[in-house]
């Protein structure tokens, strides 16, 4: 099964690796910690003396630095680039540069000194030997440094969707200054250019030794594992966006697919369609295309959440009369004129009860919308005459073409014109089905109160669809319900041989405005849709259509902790 489908282009990869990878790696960086490090020197050579007659020499062999507490200073990374691994497409590889930094450690040098007196008739003399031990700050500087981290998307039936950081990083620097303390003995060895690569060996293995995979692939994984939690509406409603029956793809360089599971659950169970879709993956988005994805939404999804709300009891309405703008339309007396049976109970008001015989459902097909818009494109297309004929029937929606010529008819238009206007006004639509029980109980708290029963089939065409934050932070696929027709037929009544058609009119009246506030709540709440904890859609500036099989939604993603 595969009710929602991705697929994301190179200006989303860019997106989710700088924000999320790249941003979490240069935090890493800045906090460089440096490991300890043991320099051995050796020593057999003299140190400057300003004492007559006195020299000092560093023992044979006894010269050694220890560094510690390195921590890098001013290691101001970027990330440079973002690239997919030719040779293999699950691969991405995110390259950082710094500019000039260095690294501060602490340095403690530790030699033996002797002591040398000339002495008359003897010559030179070793008359002292002392340990000498020295602290210094010492911050080797650095020209640059580039660094390259692999990362790899991957679906697993246990964990989920994760994010790996691959391996160990490719670093290297750029020739560095060796900046040796002031006073250290060491400047005396004739050997300093030594120190510049200990401090360079040390930097490099410092970041060697950065556990990439689990400081920053930790932070990963836990954006990744949000993906479905973005599913949960809450009151138990929770869609599945598990991997779907195409699982995650790399068509080709900066391009990734997936496919998604869908479908909802109510408090545990899981919903089942009748088709269980199989949605195609979108096309590959090219690099030219700024979009960061296009996203296909099946109807099952819709379906799902008709069916939630269904089982939750949250498309059942009581209406009362005063519940109304106008009460008198569920008081008897309203009635009694032209349906003399209810005389007896004239003194009292109806109750309106509205449920569910199953829940709406939804399949793709042409509709014919008579909008403002269509309207002003046929203002140019059709006879002065046809054009005002047809703003009577201005905001009209029909599911079939006889319906629509039906209307045009009825209106005095002629059948020539019929082509044209319904070329103009057709589209692919999403169109739902009610299946609706209405019943009106007299209120005369009787043991046994009379009442009607109806049977309303309603069908509306989805509209209005856009992205918006639907209950519990979730960010949904909402949309409207343009009602296309109505049908109440009577089922039966407690009044002996009474026929209540004649109030199946009371659903217009009492029962559709309740209805319809019912659905507004329901499109309000929307289809949620997958993505990370921290990236909210560009709500205002997606395009969602209606295809033949699915909604699509090319769309881009804000950063939002930014």
């Amino acid at each position: 099964m595969q009710a929602i489908s991705v697929a994301i282009g190179k200006a989303g990869i860019q997106l989710f690796a700088q924000h999320i990878v790249a941003a979490h790696v240069i935090d890493l960086l800045k906090t460089l910690p440096a490991p300890d490090r043991s320099i051995p020197v050796g020593g057999g050579w003299d140190i400057p003396c300003n004492k007559p007659q006195t020299k000092y020499a560093v023992r044979e062999g006894s010269f050694a630095i220890t560094l510690n507490g390195g921590v890098a200073q001013n290691l101001d990374a970027k990330c440079t680039a973002v690239e997919q691994d030719p040779k293999d497409n699950t691969m991405f590889q995110c390259t950082f540069a710094a500019g000039p930094f260095s690294v501060k450690y602490n340095w403690t040098e530790n030699y033996v000194r002797n002591t040398y007196s000339y002495l008359q008739g003897m010559g030179w003399v070793m008359t002292r030997s002392e340990s000498i031990s020295n602290r210094y700050d010492y911050l080797p500087g650095f020209n640059g440094l580039t660094l390259k981290v692999k990362f790899q998307f991957k679906y697993d039936a246990g964990a989920g969707w994760e994010m790996v950081v691959q391996g160990k990083p490719e670093i290297s620097t750029t020739e560095n200054n060796a900046n040796i303390p002031a006073g250290s003995a060491v400047l005396y060895s004739g050997n300093q250019c030594n120190f510049g690569n200990s401090a360079s060996d040390a930097t490099v293995q410092a970041l060697q030794n950065i556990d990439f995979n689990g400081k920053v692939g930790d932070v990963v994984k836990g954006v990744i594992a949000s993906i479905p939690t973005s599913g949960e509406l809450g009151d138990g409603i929770r869609y599945d966006f598990s991997s779907g029956d195409d699982g995650l793809k790399f068509p080709a360089a900066n391009s990734i697919q997936m496919g998604v599971k869908g479908g909802a659950s109510y408090n545990g169970t899981a919903f089942s369609g009748a088709t269980p879709p199989a949605l195609p993956l979108p096309a590959p988005i090219p690099d030219a295309d700024t979009h960061h994805l296009d996203m296909y939404v099946s109807n099952y999804e819709v379906d799902a959440l008709n069916w939630a709300f269904f089982k939750a009891g949250r498309l059942d309405a009581v209406v009362n009369a005063a519940d109304l703008p106008d009460p008198d339309i569920l008081k008897v007396k309203t009635y009694v004129s032209i349906l003399p049976v209810l005389k007896p109970f004239a003194s009292f008001a109806m109750q309106a009860q509205i449920s569910l015989n199953s829940a709406p459902t939804t399949s793709f097909q042409l509709v014919y919308e008579l909008t403002t818009d269509v309207l002003n494109t046929l203002k140019l297309k059709v006879s002065q005459q046809v054009y005002q004929l047809l703003t009577g029937l201005q905001g009209n929606n029909y599911v079939s073409k006889a319906a629509l010529e039906t209307d045009l008819s009825g209106a005095g238009i002629d059948s020539s014109n019929f082509s044209t206007i319904e070329t103009a006004a057709q589209s692919m639509g999403m169109v739902v089905s009610h299946d609706i029980h209405f019943t009106l109980i007299i209120l005369n708290f009787q043991p046994e109160q009379p009442q009607f029963v109806f049977n309303v089939k309603r069908t509306d065409i989805l509209g209005n669809l856009a992205l918006g934050v639907g209950p519990n932070k979730t960010q949904t696929m909402q949309f409207g319900f343009k009602n296309a027709i109505w049908t109440a037929g009577f089922i039966s009544s407690t009044i002996p041989n009474f026929d209540g058609s004649s109030l199946a009119m009371l659903w217009g009246t009492a029962g559709e405005p309740r209805y319809d506030n019912l659905l507004v709540a329901l499109g309000a709440t929307g289809v949620p849709i997958p993505i990370m904890q921290g990236f909210k859609f560009d709500f205002t500036n997606a395009v969602l259509s209606i295809q033949e099989n699915y909604v699509s939604i090319l769309a881009n993603v804000l950063y939002q902790n930014s």
